[in-house]
């Protein structure tokens, strides 16, 4: 049986479309296998009145994958930045990702756009991605047996951290 996995695309254009429906065409392609994928497509100029941000809003709060394709240079319009804040209050701490599908932040060239929606999907606890990712819907078991078996993993970042060598920092003394 496959999983559900609600998709909302939010894009600023035609040229934007193009490119979220080349990813998702992509992303339906690597997971259809195990996913029912329920796409949803919301062109800016929808989230500008206020009957049809709500609506999105309520999608935007359950869905699993938030993909946004908006154009990096352009900024970060007003309404936008209210919509978003308007579903990171109703969504809670469900896990899902956001995608920025034009990020270009490794280059430096997207500036506050895709730097607020990094941010509202760390406050949701969300991750933040600009690919398609290894895996979709994994949940983390609240089990107890869950939590001590990560709790004892020693991951690559952590074995790095534990591993380091060099001069411990003294921070807040003077040299």
């Amino acid at each position: 049986m496959k999983e559900r996995c609600e998709v909302l695309i939010i894009y600023e254009d035609a040229i934007t479309r193009a490119e979220a429906v080349r990813f998702c065409d992509s992303l339906v392609q690597k997971f259809w296998s195990k996913n029912n994928f329920q796409i949803e497509w919301c062109p800016f100029a929808d989230l500008q009145t206020k009957v049809s941000a709500d609506k999105y809003a309520e999608l935007a709060a359950t869905a699993h994958i938030l993909i946004f394709a908006l154009r990096p240079e352009a900024g970060l319009p007003w309404d936008l930045h209210t919509w978003v804040e308007s579903w990171l209050e109703l969504r809670g701490e469900r896990e899902g990702a956001v995608i920025g599908l034009l990020d270009t932040t490794a280059t430096g060239e997207s500036g506050g756009t895709y730097c607020f929606l990094r941010q509202a999907a760390h406050r949701a606890g969300m991750d933040y991605l600009t690919q398609i990712p290894d895996s979709i819907l994994h949940s983390i078991s609240d089990s107890l047996d869950s939590y001590t078996q990560r709790a004892v993993e020693v991951t690559r970042v952590l074995d790095d951290i534990l591993h380091e060598r060099g001069k411990p920092s003294r921070l807040g003394s003077e040299e």
